[in-house]
């Protein structure tokens, strides 16, 4: 902690900006918590340098082309996603088990449009990762966009079932939502609601 505030401090933004699916994808949980407030460009440039300050590290590399995915979506300037997608590769020539690189170039396919190598890739990191919620989300937006919507509800209750948490609900109710279930809709966020305030009162 005390690494990422020597490089955070200086950083931080005054405005918070909305949750960053892509923090999910990232395996520090407490660096992805500290990093939540941040601006996408302010992100960019802590990693950068955290990437530069351990090289052989390919954690920082990975979290590095997460923020050019976020500012991608941002943007819609698609040099960015060559960016991440380049980092992606690298780290990948050099371990191609790397599992959190793998996680993030899925989100790479997702945003190039590439929904079938997207799903077979989820497909792949649910064999590897049966538990991780992640993988079944993925597949979830992946299987929707090809119109396969009975087997994205599947991918979507599994991801909930494995994460029932705000994250996981507000997916599953965006699901419902594009296709005219609004009734279902509005019941999972209900669950999302509940679920927030049960994590709040843990935290107390």
């Amino acid at each position: 902690i005390a690494f990422l505030l020597m490089f955070a401090a200086p950083l931080f933004a005054q405005q918070s900006t909305s949750a960053d699916r892509i923090l999910g994808a990232l395996s520090d949980r407490s660096l992805a918590e500290h990093v939540a407030p941040m601006k996408t460009d302010d992100r960019i440039s802590m990693y950068s340098l955290m990437a530069k300050t351990k090289p052989d590290d390919p954690h920082y590399q990975v979290l590095l082309a997460g923020a050019y995915v976020q500012k991608t979506r941002e943007t819609t300037d698609y040099s960015y996603l060559d960016r991440a997608a380049a980092i992606l590769n690298a780290v990948l020539s050099n371990d191609r088990t790397n599992y959190e690189a793998q996680r993030l170039q899925v989100e790479t396919l997702l945003e190039r449009h590439e929904f079938a190598k997207a799903a077979e890739a989820s497909r792949r990191l649910i064999h590897i990762g049966p538990s991780d919620p992640w993988n079944w989300g993925t597949l979830g937006d992946a299987l929707t966009e090809m119109g396969e919507y009975n087997e994205a509800a599947d991918a979507y209750q599994k991801m909930v079932s494995l994460r029932p948490d705000l994250a996981s609900y507000n997916r599953a109710a965006h699901f419902h939502f594009l296709y005219n279930d609004v009734p279902g809709a509005i019941e999972i966020m209900k669950k999302a609601r509940s679920e927030e305030h049960t994590s709040e009162l843990q935290s107390l």
